[in-house]
């Protein structure tokens, strides 16, 4: 783990700085910009992690198409001349899935395997905010419907101090001892 650390603090803002947004506002993440963050000396090593990563995702019944996609990406040659080189456009779960089948003994693959488990718990405890945000509202708007109801039966029966009359209710809720 001590060997971990100062990659993985090098990494998010490396990792988040290579991120790409589409037209319609989509992350991205070119494979050769991770293959030298990730680790990897030759592309040819990194390219095998990514069919074992578009294999993972197929297995997962999800279409790779959409995570993990094949482009060419022209480069300058000597004397100007243009040559295609492959690349893959990669989505935050297509980086993922390439970081899970990277070889862990690199430690800047481990490093990323680290990031993603965190930014994975980080996503889960957000969610489970959102859920608990969702409940205490309907909580709260049953509870305001109920004090409407409850002052409306209460003005129709003749309650003439509607404080006093709430007063005495959470007296009685928590116990302290109406006379």
């Amino acid at each position: 783990m001590q060997q971990i650390e100062p990659i993985l603090k090098q990494l998010r803002p490396t990792f988040d700085g290579l991120r790409m947004l589409d037209s319609k506002g989509q992350e991205y993440w070119m494979a050769r910009d991770l293959h030298d963050l990730l680790g990897y000396a030759r592309w040819d090593g990194f390219e095998d992690v990514i069919k074992r990563a578009i294999m993972a995702c197929e297995s997962a019944g999800v279409d790779p198409d959409y995570q993990i996609r094949q482009t060419t990406k022209m480069i300058e040659a000597g004397k100007g001349a243009q040559r295609g080189r492959r690349d893959y456009y990669l989505s935050r779960y297509g980086a993922y899935l390439v970081a899970m089948n990277g070889d862990s003994k690199i430690p800047e693959i481990g490093a990323a395997q680290v990031y993603f488990a965190i930014q994975t718990v980080r996503q889960e405890i957000s969610d489970n905010r959102q859920d608990d945000l969702g409940k205490r509202i309907e909580l709260r708007e049953r509870v305001r419907s109920a004090n409407v109801h409850l002052g409306e039966a209460a003005q129709a029966s003749g309650v003439q101090n509607w404080g006093l009359f709430q007063n005495a209710g959470y007296q009685g809720l928590y116990g302290l001892g109406l006379k």
